[in-house]
């Protein structure tokens, strides 16, 4: 018969007995994080494509194995021996993780084994923290021999591998600078919004936000500290009193060593609202409003609130008021832009 794990199995102690039948996977076999114990599996194993053996420790398997899933060392880094069967197929999976420099089981992932080894399928291997130039032995072998490649090989940016006869060595060679994806402006309520996207932030210290008038002569309006984390990183700033009319903004990147580099120039304007103006003011029969152009409609409302009358603008206008009662009015003009209200006083 068959015993197939969907789940998480937990392995701490002397591993999985012959049963009679074949143990396959679909979930998470975890092998115990004290990496000082071993574990057998007697049984014939199959691990699927969305199969995961993870862990720390020994795994010798002495029955049958098909490998079709992924075999990740550590949890989160950790070093995962495993003997007997061979480990890898042409659709396997080798994760590794590297967390620091500190070694192997505490710093990153590595895989062991007391004999031959055929490599085979995809590595892949991810950083998880920005790391300085160094060395990684990510499989290392106590007897026998390494034959065979990887058919894939996915590394972070400046890494290189070598295979030897009896180990397998990343070496970070170089540190990728940073590259902008993007930045952009944008302009709302009268203030302006940045917005910027990072990757391969190493070496990065922070990000100095510049504003100028005339695209000249730039001043800094603001400071954000970098993640300083491989893979991409969001940043955002708002100009909470931008410049009339026209403001030119740039990103200056500033390294840690004090290196720096500058972003394109994005240029942003204010439209200044033109000034609202009613003569006279008080006034008995006609009202001459001045500056409406940029509204579309003028509305005429009382102290309490009640709209007396509307008319559409087109610009400069009068108004007869003849008609009114004396008293306090108010004039709203509105338009896609936004509204604006004027008090007059009716004779």
């Amino acid at each position: 018969g068959t015993l197939t794990l969907n789940g998480t199995m937990n392995i701490t102690g002397g591993g999985i007995s012959n049963f009679g039948g074949t143990l396959i996977n679909n979930g998470t076999i975890n092998k115990s994080v004290v990496e000082s114990t071993v574990s057998s599996i007697d049984v014939p194993l199959i691990n699927n494509a969305s199969g995961i053996i993870k862990g720390a420790g020994t795994l010798d398997i002495t029955g049958l194995f098909t490998n079709d899933g992924t075999i990740a060392p550590g949890n989160p880094v950790g070093i995962l021996a495993f003997n007997q069967a061979q480990p890898f197929s042409a659709n396997s999976i080798l994760a590794i993780e590297l967390l620091n420099n500190s070694g192997p089981g505490s710093g990153h992932d590595q895989m062991k084994r007391n004999s031959d080894l055929t490599l085979n399928g995809t590595l892949t291997v991810n950083e998880l923290a920005v790391l300085p130039l160094s060395s990684f032995t990510i499989i290392e072998l106590s007897a026998g021999l390494i034959s065979g490649n990887f058919t894939t090989v996915n590394l972070p940016a400046g890494y290189t591998m070598t295979i030897g006869s009896t180990t397998v060595i990343l070496n970070k060679i170089t540190i990728v600078p940073l590259r902008l994806l993007s930045f952009q402006v944008t302009k709302s309520n009268n203030q302006t919004f940045l917005n910027w996207s990072t990757e391969n932030e190493i070496n990065t210290s922070h990000f100095e936000i510049e504003r100028s008038a005339d695209g000249r002569v730039f001043n800094k309006i603001g400071n954000i500290r970098s993640n300083n984390l491989p893979g991409n990183n969001n940043y955002h700033f708002t100009d909470q009193l931008p410049l009339q009319p026209t403001n030119y903004y740039r990103i200056k990147q500033v390294d840690i060593d004090g290196d720096y580099s500058y972003s394109e120039t994005k240029e942003i304007n204010f439209e200044r609202s033109p000034v609202i103006s009613v003569s006279p003011n008080p006034s008995k029969n006609i009202l001459s409003i001045n500056g409406a152009e940029n509204y579309e409609e003028i509305q005429i409302i009382n102290i309490s609130g009640l709209l007396l009358r509307k008319m559409k603008s087109v610009g400069n206008i009068q108004v007869d008021i003849s008609n009114l009662p004396a008293g306090k009015y108010f004039l709203k003009l509105s338009g896609k832009t936004g509204s604006k209200t004027v008090q007059f006083v009716k004779l």
